[in-house]
């Protein structure tokens, strides 16, 4: 081979290798923007991100996995169906995260093959398949009226994850349908502890706090199922109209102080991310945003917003306060580590 080819070669390599990086950069950018779309409920421009990522990567399962998330969570059950199938066929080994796949299945009308995913999911051996597989089999016999049967598989998922709401919920709505009012008590308590907007909890709970005759807890249940109802009246008020106009700063301002006043941390960090990015001489969502994720216990991200906040908005007091406070709380911390490791004092004549 001549000198001349070999450069051309060569030249040909490296052209390929920077675009296969572009490419793979595209690919990224992409991504992490349909997913902070997503997180702000903006889910057609998230779905045009990943329609691009994907036309530009096909054989990225999670990217496919993402898209059908975003048809699910607009209610296009078909769409999100064929996305999840097309992205665990390219990552099988997802299978156990996806739990929206057969719910999405379910909801386009086909049981066997929802169960079929269940099973699946179960076959995976991990403890999130497991999990996910029992409590989607529980379901589907519940639907048949098979109650006890129900009650084994949602039992098998909850040693899995004992807080999860959407498992103790249903253990509740079985056992109160069972007449085991206590055993439900004990598992709605559970949700409504994680989730002060959870209504049919809330809901269920009044019930048979009063069934079992404790009117004043049933009264307080009664009351915050009213609350919980009042707000998630106004957060479908939000998200329509998000979903009309992403643009709205009223919507998203609403939407985000109502999950922080019921403190669904996680909810509010998205609109919170968007009215600092439109906001950005307001300090308000910034530090809310930064609050959310200490609350989360994502103590980096939180005190990297806090720095940030005490540059920027250096008269902004809340913001000095949470990092004093989260600093005297590592301090203290370290010191009690340090005595710790120190270990007990010898006494006179000992270790000499």
């Amino acid at each position: 081979m001549t000198r001349r080819w070999r450069i051309f070669l060569l030249c040909l390599i490296v052209l390929a290798s920077t675009g296969t990086a572009q490419l793979d950069k595209d690919v990224r950018y992409l991504k992490a923007r349909a997913q902070r779309l997503m997180e702000e409920r903006n889910l057609g421009f998230a779905i045009k991100h990943l329609d691009r990522a994907i036309g530009l990567f096909p054989k990225d399962g999670e990217l496919r996995l993402l898209l059908g998330e975003c048809h699910y969570q607009r209610e296009e059950w078909k769409a999100a169906g064929e996305a999840f199938a097309s992205g665990v066929k390219l990552r099988p080994d997802l299978l156990s995260r996806v739990p929206h796949y057969p719910l999405s299945v379910l909801r386009a009308g086909d049981v066997a093959e929802a169960r079929r995913i269940y099973e699946s999911m179960v076959a995976t051996g991990t403890d999130k398949g497991i999990e996910n597989g029992e409590y989607g089999l529980g379901m589907l016999l519940i639907h048949d009226g098979k109650l006890e049967a129900a009650l084994g598989h949602l039992k098998r998922a909850l040693t899995y994850d004992p807080k999860s709401e959407k498992i103790n919920f249903r253990l509740g709505y079985v056992l109160q349908r069972q007449g085991r009012l206590k055993e439900a008590r004990r598992h709605f308590e559970v949700v409504a502890a994680r989730n002060r907007l959870h209504e049919p909890a809330l809901h269920a709970l009044a019930l048979v706090c009063f069934r079992l005759g404790d009117k004043k807890a049933a009264g307080k249940w009664k009351a915050a199922h009213e609350k919980a109802r009042a707000a998630m009246v106004r957060i479908g008020d939000c998200q329509r109209a998000l979903a009309k106009n992403a643009g709205d700063l009223a919507a998203l301002r609403t939407l985000a102080d109502l999950y922080f006043e019921f403190h669904r941390w996680s909810k509010a960090q998205g609109p919170y991310r968007a009215l600092t990015a439109s906001q950005p001489k307001n300090p308000e969502p910034r530090f809310r945003y930064a609050y959310c994720a200490f609350q989360l216990g994502r103590i980096l991200e939180a005190r990297q917003q806090l720095e940030q906040m005490r540059r920027r908005y250096p008269g902004y007091e809340p913001a000095a306060e949470l990092l004093r406070q989260m600093n005297a709380k590592r301090d203290a911390k370290s010191k009690e580590r340090g005595k710790k490791s120190a270990g007990p004092i010898p006494r006179s004549g000992e270790g000499s």
